[in-house]
């Protein structure tokens, strides 16, 4: 859509007047506020994310943030709306929204992509400034290519509406199972702190670390600004994408991947000496690609070790020691947040998690059995 911003949406303003009146659902993606941006222009995705968080206060709708949206941590945003999902409750509340209100695209959460797929929805508006396709399942029925900025800034002015939805209640009940899983050192109990610990920039690679930042978050008070790679090409580079980013802001930066993600561009770990602000590289070592024990793939046996999960029976020790930066390898999650606290005040660190390449599952299959069973129970 072309001309003037403030003649842009004036031919929607009766649609979205219609739009606001039924229940509603904002989700946001990784949202870009502009189809050029540079390293300056990078403060405006948290004005962007404030504008997001108060229309969705304005029209009392629900709001369902990825991690890679700058919006995730907001205490208006429905953290652990992914895992809440397997609950029945929770899902036949959400399911009441009859519209749909999405910007950006490329959300991480499955289940959250699939119950879009499922609704019947009365009207879907997808909102990114560049135009590729957002749309995998033919869910949208209206696609504007602007700026969400621009979009928000334009629409007419509505009387504030209630809140329509009882989610907030319905999600306590996974939050605090969340907490019980992540008290011991684990992929979920280090992201869940890293969720609450982290100061300045958040960098996550690749699919695994993403998916857990994206389920396990909590509420902060503090900005924390995500960046992600994902994808088939996103275990590449990812190291020296995160040192990039380091070198953007005057601020802490942690880079969280996997191990077989590391050994990728283990080279890159040569730049790390040149960071001027404190930065730590937090590796999640469960030797080899375990995020195959929850992909449709053979799951046992020779073809899932050899050709999938690939382990290596490698530590970063003296990786980390050969390119002189500091290391520690935890034996506790208080030894890790103790670790991490220090870590990020000076110097360039490397946190070695070394978990057993199962337990990820595992800890995932019983987390979402609990919820399920949860469910049952209230039922009952």
């Amino acid at each position: 859509m072309n001309g003037r911003p403030v003649q842009r949406f004036q031919r929607l303003n009766s649609e979205w007047e219609a739009l606001a009146q039924q229940r509603g659902l904002i989700v946001v993606g990784r949202v870009e506020d502009r189809v050029e941006k540079r390293v300056e222009d990078l403060v405006n995705d948290s004005q962007l994310a404030q504008q997001i968080v108060e229309l969705s206060k304005q029209l009392g709708w629900p709001l369902l943030a990825d991690v890679q949206s700058q919006i995730h941590f907001d205490p208006q945003n429905l953290i652990h709306f992914d895992l809440a999902l397997h609950d029945e409750g929770f899902s036949a509340e959400l399911a009441k929204a009859e519209v749909l209100l999405q910007f950006g695209g490329r959300l991480i959460s499955k289940r959250l992509s699939q119950f879009i797929t499922q609704q019947s929805w009365q009207d879907v508006w997808l909102v990114d400034p560049l135009p590729q396709r957002l749309d995998p399942d033919y869910c949208v029925k209206r696609r504007l290519i602007c700026s969400p900025a621009d979009f928000i800034a334009d629409l007419p002015a509505i009387p504030e509406q209630p809140t329509w939805h009882q989610l907030a209640s319905l999600q306590r009940r996974t939050s605090q199972l969340i907490e019980e899983f992540c008290t011991a050192l684990s992929e979920l109990g280090v992201c869940h702190q890293l969720a609450q610990l982290a100061r300045g920039q958040l960098f996550i690679g690749n699919s695994l670390p993403a998916r857990l930042m994206n389920m396990l978050g909590t509420h902060r008070q503090i900005t924390l600004r995500v960046f992600a790679n994902r994808g088939a090409s996103g275990i590449d580079g990812l190291i020296a994408t995160g040192y990039g980013i380091s070198c953007t802001r005057q601020e802490p930066t942690t880079i969280l991947l996997g191990d077989t993600s590391a050994l990728h561009d283990l080279n890159s770990l040569a730049l790390l000496k040149q960071a001027t602000q404190p930065l730590v590289v937090v590796i999640l070592n469960n030797d080899g690609g375990s995020i195959f024990h929850m992909l449709p793939v053979p799951k046992e046996g020779d073809l899932l070790e050899r050709y999938y999960r690939q382990p290596h029976g490698l530590s970063f020790e003296h990786a980390a020691q050969m390119f002189g930066l500091g290391y520690v390898a935890p034996a506790s999650l208080d030894a890790f947040a103790t670790a991490y606290s220090q870590a990020l005040t000076v110097g360039v660190t490397l946190i070695e998690v070394n978990v057993p390449h199962q337990q990820v599952a595992d800890d995932l299959t019983a987390l979402g059995a609990a919820l399920r069973e949860e469910e049952g129970e209230r039922r009952i």
